[in-house]
């Protein structure tokens, strides 16, 4: 008799899934309303999309691709629309003016190095000879693309259509009516 009570105050508790699953709903209450302020932000902000003149160039450009983006550039009845490279995210329209130097795009050679018949490197200008004409690059500047997106306040950083996260100096690969190009970002700005 001695011996039975002496094994039932000694019985052990041993941990259960049960308990863990306790534990684990624990914890998950306490991160929920830690994190309850900045996911909400972060929602609030992935649902209001504002409108921004984002500012590109393209670098190193044929003449061809000059021609393909200035015929975007002057569309008009809804054709110059830009789309990311999938070719299904629309990415905004190109627009005139907006806090550009002027209402056309400026594209100026870029550094080219073209071999002459003799072996000797020479940098090409513009206008040059006619056979040269798409062999230099081109770099084009005052491409303002009107956008939707909102700043993040956690990265700073500008969430294109609350997707692709963009600042200045990134790369995006754009498709238009016209042709495919690689655009750098030089400037974001909030339209008005």
């Amino acid at each position: 008799m001695i011996m039975d009570n002496q094994n039932k105050t000694q019985k052990k508790y041993r941990f259960t899934v049960f308990d863990l699953l306790v534990i684990l709903f624990i914890v998950a209450l306490i991160a929920a309303v830690v994190l309850r302020a900045p996911i909400q932000r972060l929602i609030e902000n992935a649902t209001s999309h504002d409108a921004y003149y984002v500012h590109f160039v393209a670098e190193s450009v044929s003449y061809d691709s000059v021609t393909a983006l200035e015929s975007t550039h002057d569309e008009t009845n809804g054709e110059n629309w830009v789309y990311l490279s999938d070719g299904v995210t629309k990415l905004g329209s190109m627009v005139k003016g907006e806090g550009a130097a002027s209402d056309n795009l400026n594209f100026t050679p870029a550094d080219a190095n073209i071999k002459t018949e003799s072996g000797k490197t020479v940098i090409a200008q513009y206008p040059g000879d006619e056979k040269d004409i798409n062999r230099i690059k081109y770099d084009v500047s005052d491409i303002i693309i009107a956008c939707e997106g909102f700043e993040s306040s956690r990265s700073g950083h500008f969430m294109l259509n609350g997707k692709t996260d963009i600042a200045p100096g990134s790369e995006l690969s754009v498709r238009t009516k016209y042709g495919d190009f690689t655009l750098k970002v030089t400037a974001i700005v909030p339209a008005q």
